[in-house]
């Protein structure tokens, strides 16, 4: 329960600051789930992994779950360490 409200917390914090840092952030996207439920799934067996994780809704009713943010130079290069493994 307590991952849970963790979890909705980031995703508020995501929401709330997403306009003002989309212009100079990039996320790096791992996978997009169709339910909430499913995105917060994810984004807990992925902690285990990445610090910098986050779950947010994304169009056409889907939910990304990713790392970041980071700036584009930095995200493009995390994306091509993570292709590499």
């Amino acid at each position: 329960m307590l991952n849970r409200i963790l979890l909705l917390c980031a995703l508020f914090i995501s929401f709330s600051t997403l306009p003002a840092r989309a212009q100079t952030t990039s996320w790096v996207q791992l996978e997009a789930q169709s339910s909430l439920r499913a995105a917060e799934a994810s984004a807990r067996e992925y902690v285990l992994e990445f610090s910098d994780i986050a779950a947010f809704a994304i169009s056409g009713g889907w939910y990304a779950v990713a790392i970041g943010p980071y700036g584009r130079d930095a995200a493009e290069t995390r994306l091509r360490q993570l292709r590499a493994e």
